[in-house]
Formats: structure tokens, C-alpha cells, sequence
């Protein structure tokens, strides 16, 4: 009886230990694969920032979003496909691009989404939302680039004066660049995941007045 129960705790304790193993392996192999990309995306020019979008468009700095915030490495073409945010301040409303080449220019995707001789979309009540009807601004400088080493900033206090530091800018795009040019801009910080404001000529100078949300 002694003898039977100390054998399942014994096989208990063996599976214990096997499980912990197959879990660190599994995050050391993680690290790895994470590692590898920040190399990649940093041997492209790239900045990355801590998140600051959630995939609402809303800031909630110091926290996480809820949006996928690294890029799916291609190694057959070399290239990142990152997960975009189109954000549409006049509206409120977003549009969230899974897979953005960093090949492909802006406008090829305006053109998909607003494609010419279609209805406007239920929000846009002026019918404004055209290809040549709008312009594309990225905010400059308004992440916390990334520790390198760590990834993230460990002193949450250190984070906070960090953001206060920040001096943001509303910088305008060529419509045809591609995402890649752009996320090399040197005010460019990724907060997270690349995000972008979708502003019809119309709202333009309302929207540079405007403090982000």
C-alpha cells in the first residue's frame, strides 16, 4: 500500500518536473524567436516604443494595447508585415490592417478601403472619404523608445517622467511612400504597433489643432 502510493507520487513528481522543463524550453525558445526580430527590425532602421494605441485609436500610455504589436518576418522576400492602424480622429471610428507590407505603398491600401465610385461608409456622413480627398499624419516622438536589453522600462516611475519628456509632433506622409520609408523617419518611435491618422483635406486644420486623444 506504502510502497504503491509513493510510486504515484513519485510518477507525479517525475511529470511535474517534465512539464517544467517542456515550459522553459518553450519560453526559451520564445526569447529567442523575439530576440531575432527585434534584430531584424532594428537592422531596418526601425524604432520601436512602448505600446500606446489601443486598437480603438484611444491612448492608454504606460499600459498595454490590445493589438498584436510585432511584425510577421517573411524570410523568403525580407520583409516585416506589420499589424497597422488607420485611425479617423474627425469620426472616432479605426480601421485595423493585420498584414502591412512594409513594401507597399499607403495609398495601395487608401485605394482598397475607398475605392472610387462606391457609397461612403455609414460614418462618413460628408462623403469625404476618397483617395484624393485625404492626407496621412503619424504622431513623432510620442512613444518611450524600448530597453533593448529588456524589452520594457522595469521602473515604472522612470516611465511616467519618460512620457512627460516627450515632445509629440503631427508629422505629414507622402501618400506613396511605403510603410518601410516612413518607419525609418527619424521622428518616427512605433508606439507598440505602427499607427496613422487618415484625415480628409476638409478637417486638416482642424486637426492640427487638436490634441490627440
Amino acid at each position: 500500500m506504502i510502497q504503491g502510493e509513493l510510486q504515484r507520487a513519485m510518477e507525479i513528481k517525475q511529470k511535474q518536473e517534465d512539464r517544467k522543463k517542456k515550459e522553459e524550453e518553450a519560453s526559451r525558445k520564445k526569447n529567442e524567436e523575439l530576440d531575432r526580430l527585434y534584430e531584424i527590425i532594428e537592422s531596418k532602421g526601425v524604432r520601436m516604443g512602448e505600446a500606446i494605441y489601443n486598437r480603438k485609436g484611444s491612448k492608454q500610455a504606460w499600459t498595454r494595447g490590445d493589438m498584436p504589436t510585432l511584425p510577421v518576418f517573411d524570410p523568403d522576400t525580407q520583409s516585416l508585415a506589420w499589424p497597422v492602424l488607420f485611425i479617423y480622429e474627425e469620426h472616432h471610428q479605426t480601421d485595423f490592417i493585420e498584414r502591412f507590407n512594409e513594401n507597399d505603398p499607403f495609398s495601395a491600401h487608401l485605394e482598397m478601403m475607398f475605392p472610387p465610385s462606391t457609397p461612403p461608409l455609414p460614418w462618413d456622413t460628408h462623403g469625404d472619404y476618397g483617395v484624393d480627398n485625404l492626407v496621412i499624419y503619424f504622431e513623432g516622438n510620442a512613444a518611450v523608445p524600448l530597453d533593448r536589453k529588456n524589452k520594457q522600462h522595469k521602473d515604472e516611475e522612470q516611465r511616467k517622467l519618460d512620457y512627460l519628456r516627450l515632445k509629440p509632433e503631427k508629422i505629414k506622409i507622402d501618400p506613396d511612400a511605403t510603410l518601410g520609408e516612413v518607419l525609418r523617419h527619424p521622428a518616427m518611435i512605433v508606439p507598440g504597433s505602427p499607427a496613422f491618422y487618415v484625415v480628409t483635406k476638409r478637417f486638416e486644420a482642424e486637426f492640427l489643432r487638436r490634441e490627440l486623444s
